[in-house]
């Protein structure tokens, strides 16, 4: 089968395609790396172009994007003329890396452009996941959820919601990664025609990490700053105490903003690491960290086991300063404690995250509909 992968979020879409590489699948994705993460490609991908302003003379011309992101699809699009009814499927990692048909200067795929790239049965599928129109809709009725302005959130207004419908409805089905999109979307689209196939795991390339946790003198403990609705304000409050508390027993790095292949290297040599404590679920992030058998702190509430046939070794942590300082305190005083979830963390992702096992849950729902 012929996988078109369009756009990426933290490797995401580079783990499912290596996941389909090993099973003999023809996969290709297009995407910009993720911005700054710069995730790397592989050698089928396609670098997708990312809308800047023109530069002269080292001098940025400004308002200059429209046209230089004209430029840029006239490119795109020529390429595209090669790979016409190439695809057998197409899954959309999100729908901003759509755009609308009008849209022109924009230099990446229209639904129109992804149709041309189907084969007649081709089907296309939407991945739930990062922030979109229904996980943010549903947000009210969690428990808790990240302190998000709903009101001027572009997920939720203008012309990404344009998006999100003309993707939901020319698509075969959403697929969630995790519960908190999957029970976002079964409340909105309860009574629709709208599939929302139960929830597929993210995927990693175990290939790619080595179980190494080992613990020296100090505990390393890491939070990698990404964005404010991960909770770090929080979570460096509870840090910052944990380091005046332990100063003989703990180290802590605190970093932001890396290229996915800096990031990596900090978790090599950490030990505990503190992802995010607003969500229900974990993402990419913790199980990378997982992977290389790192004690990982955030979202495991009981909805998350959804999709599992075992319990993450995953720590729950809630957004709440004293939550996380107990628990990590605990953890501190306990090596005995962080070894055993360090060797089940590895074990936990290879019977639920490895690309291959991802990767064949997907073939299989695809193979009810392309024939």
């Amino acid at each position: 089968m012929k996988v078109l992968i369009i756009g990426e979020y933290s490797g995401f879409a580079k783990n499912l395609s290596d996941g389909f590489s090993k099973l003999g699948h023809v996969a290709v994705v297009f995407s910009s790396g993720d911005g700054w993460k710069n995730i790397p490609l592989g050698t089928n991908d396609r670098h997708l172009p990312q809308l800047k302003n023109f530069s002269l003379f080292g001098i940025t011309l400004k308002k200059s994007w429209m046209l230089r992101g004209i430029w840029d699809s006239y490119y795109f699009h020529k390429g595209l003329c090669k790979c016409r009814d190439f695809f057998d499927v197409a899954i959309i990692i999100h729908y901003e890396f759509i755009r609308l048909e009008r849209e022109f200067w924009r230099p990446t795929f229209s639904l129109k452009d992804i149709k041309f790239l189907l084969s007649n049965k081709g089907q296309i599928y939407l991945s739930a996941c990062g922030d979109d129109f229904p996980y943010l809709t549903y947000f009210p009725k969690f428990r808790y959820h990240p302190p998000i302005n709903l009101k001027s959130n572009p997920f939720l207004h203008g012309r990404l919601v344009s998006v999100f419908n003309k993707v939901l409805y020319s698509a075969k089905g959403v697929i969630p990664v995790m519960y908190d999109y999957a029970v976002a979307y079964r409340d909105m689209f309860s009574d629709s025609d709208i599939n929302v196939y139960p929830t597929i795991p993210l995927p990693i390339n175990l290939d790619k990490y080595s179980e190494e946790n080992r613990i020296g003198r100090k505990i390393v403990i890491f939070h990698g700053i990404n964005r404010p609705e991960k909770g770090t304000d929080i979570i460096l409050r509870a840090l910052n105490r944990i380091g005046e508390t332990y100063p003989e027993k703990v180290e802590i790095i605190v970093e932001g903003k890396m290229e996915f292949e800096k990031y990596v290297c900090v978790l090599r040599k950490s030990n505990i690491v503190v992802d995010q404590c607003w969500g229900y679920g974990y993402g990419i992030n913790a199980i990378i960290s997982m992977a290389m058998g790192k004690i990982v702190l955030s979202g495991n509430e009981p909805e998350n086991r959804e999709g599992f046939d075992q319990v993450a070794p995953v720590v729950n942590i809630l957004p709440n300063e004293e939550h996380i300082f107990d628990t990590l305190s605990k953890l501190i005083n306990n090596v005995e404690q962080l070894k055993i979830i360090s060797s089940n963390s590895r074990a936990f992702v290879e019977k639920n995250h490895a690309d291959v096992l991802v990767a064949k849950k997907y073939m299989s729902l695809f193979c009810k509909y392309i024939k």
